[in-house]
């Protein structure tokens, strides 16, 4: 079946079960030579700069590593057993979200800016037995344990340094280790039932200590009512808000499932639209501080040009040639912008719509608890 919707034309893609698990498989395997996710590459010459270009791995490379590392895990952790993930956007944090699924673990996202305090008060109140983390995170892990008896196992997502100390009643695995034991050692995939629970998502709330939801298998699937559609035009998403708010975590697994791409965000703000000219996404979701920036250096160059003008049809004119080139900053090909985590003001909402004409401006809304409403 081929439809025509805004952003290209589409066909389903045949998929047995309904559950996610089983779509993931059929986007593993029916995607396979497609560009599935991409790193922003580090320059050679200094670590600490990037270059201009993405890495990218296929459907296949990643599909693998998921299927590998959902395996590996089962020598850690049993189904239904809760799996905490504490990392910055990299292609690892939705490989773990992914093979977890696989195997029925009930994933529980862990913001990084969440304090030692937060953090243990999570890992406790869930009971989590393994913490998926990245570098940065790891020390943060390790000082806490103690505070923190369920948590056995800490898999890393980088080369684990050779002077990191040793914990008496905790492990630390490097994920590629796991990676290697699931590919020799297979287990029975587990399926999530519609009603189980399959993450639990914390946010800050308004006082007091995070507050967990738990969304069932059933109603975190329902943010991606489609089956899998295989888009001719490939949907490209630069992933930058943090994997473990809703938002993104959602629309990265729906890019994936319609076989897009996902390129992630270095998480630099000052790069941030230097990666969406390199990335060329055609969609983007930023948060309103971002178009806030961007309106502020709008109305500064518009004021400094105009000045010692005093005629409305000049001043019009040099407004508009303002917005054409205000409108570069987004690609041709992005369709559409969707402004969410919190409300944006309608001067800047007005001003978007004016100056990205070639897209569809968004204001999203929705709860941890249920996903996007609108």
């Amino acid at each position: 079946m081929v439809r025509e919707i805004a952003y290209g034309y589409v066909e389903a893609v045949e998929c047995a079960r309904e559950d996610l698990a089983a779509r993931i498989h059929v986007a593993i395997n029916t995607y396979q030579d497609r560009f599935c996710m991409g790193t922003r590459d580090i320059n050679p010459n200094n670590s600490q700069h990037y270059t201009d270009s993405y890495s990218w791995q296929t459907f296949k490379t990643i599909g693998e590593r998921i299927i590998n590392f959902s395996h590996g895990l089962r020598r850690l952790i049993k189904p239904r057993d809760y799996i905490g993930i504490c990392a910055a956007n990299r292609p690892e944090w939705l490989i773990t979200d992914f093979a977890s699924i696989l195997q029925s673990f009930v994933s529980v996202p862990i913001y990084r800016l969440f304090t030692d305090h937060e953090l243990s008060f999570i890992i406790n109140n869930t009971l989590i037995s393994v913490m998926v983390c990245d570098k940065e995170t790891l020390p943060r892990l390790i000082q806490l344990h103690t505070e923190c008896p369920s948590l056995r196992h800490i898999v890393c997502m980088d080369s684990i340094p050779l002077t990191m100390p040793k914990t008496n009643g905790l492990s630390i695995h490097e994920m590629n280790a796991i990676e290697r034991y699931g590919s020799i050692k297979r287990y029975e995939y587990v399926q999530t039932k519609p009603d189980e629970c399959i993450t639990i998502i914390y946010t800050s709330g308004s006082s007091g200590f995070p507050k967990g939801a738990m969304i069932s298998e059933k109603a975190f699937r329902s943010n991606f009512p489609q089956p899998n559609l295989s888009f001719r035009n490939e949907p490209v998403k630069l992933c930058y808000r943090p994997l473990s708010w809703a938002t993104d975590r959602q629309s990265s697994i729906g890019i994936f499932l319609a076989g897009g791409r996902i390129a992630f965000s270095t998480g630099d703000v000052t790069h941030l639209m230097e990666e969406v000219s390199l990335v060329r996404p055609t969609s983007f979701s930023g948060p309103p501080t971002i178009w806030n920036k961007i309106y502020s250096e709008y109305k500064t160059t518009l004021a400094l040009m105009t000045m010692n003008e005093s005629n409305a049809d000049i001043i019009a004119t040099i407004e508009e040639t303002l917005l054409q080139q205000f409108a570069k900053l987004i690609p041709i090909r992005c369709k559409l912008i969707a402004v969410g985590g919190s409300m944006v003001s309608p001067v800047v909402f007005d001003f978007m719509k004016r100056c990205f004409r070639h897209c569809q401006i968004m204001e999203s809304y929705g709860t941890t608890e249920s996903g996007g409403i609108t």
